[in-house]
């Protein structure tokens, strides 16, 4: 073996050492061994290198919710916060070219039972609510807490029959409206499914 061998064996054996490091590092702050202070402080500082919005959205949900279940270098869980089953805050990078899209940071999961039919529709709606028929789970994914809740409590009256899937489309659009303006919507404050842990 020359020696321009041995160094790079060297440097790489250096590398995949410091690197089982960190990733031991990450695993063991959350671990259940770990306290809630801990998690919530390690939290911080991993979210302290995330984008604005998600480092945004992680920041209001650690204040309201506390020390997440799970902390990871691009993702805090939180499982069993009702209402929710679970939250998910995911560091997204936003586009080099922005076309005010959300990134879909949050994803709140309620349990709730849908035939097939009603999970095609509640799907159909704009692709940001989910069901997992498996787990009876059904998630909405956007930028803030409160637009989760209203895309979710339209979900179910979709589902419910309540509203046609246009209906949904076009209450979520005069509800965002509303709410630009100052007024108070009391779809994106309550919950109507009754689905957390």
């Amino acid at each position: 073996m020359n020696l321009s061998k041995i160094v790079r064996v060297a440097v790489l054996a250096a590398l995949s050492s410091s690197l089982t490091a960190c990733v031991e590092s990450l695993d063991a702050r959350r671990g259940p061994g770990v306290s809630p202070a801990e998690r919530l402080a390690f939290a911080r500082d991993v979210t302290g290198e995330w984008s604005d919005a998600s480092r945004l959205v992680a920041g209001r949900l650690l204040e309201e919710y506390g020390a997440p279940d799970e902390v990871s270098r691009d993702r805090l869980i939180w499982r069993g916060n009702a209402p929710w089953r679970r939250t998910v805050v995911t560091n997204i990078q936003p586009p080099l070219v922005s076309d005010d899209r959300e990134l879909g940071v949050l994803s709140q999961t309620v349990r709730v039972s849908l035939s097939p039919s009603q999970a095609a529709a509640v799907e159909a709606i704009d692709g940001a609510v989910v069901y997992d028929p498996r787990g009876g789970e059904l998630t909405a994914r956007g930028d803030r807490e409160e637009v989760d809740i209203l895309r979710l409590n339209l979900a179910v009256d979709v589902a419910e029959s309540r509203l046609s899937v246009d209906e949904a489309r076009r209450a979520f659009a005069r509800d965002l409206l509303l709410e630009a303006s100052g007024k108070t919507v009391e779809d994106m404050r309550t919950l109507r499914v009754a689905g957390g842990p």
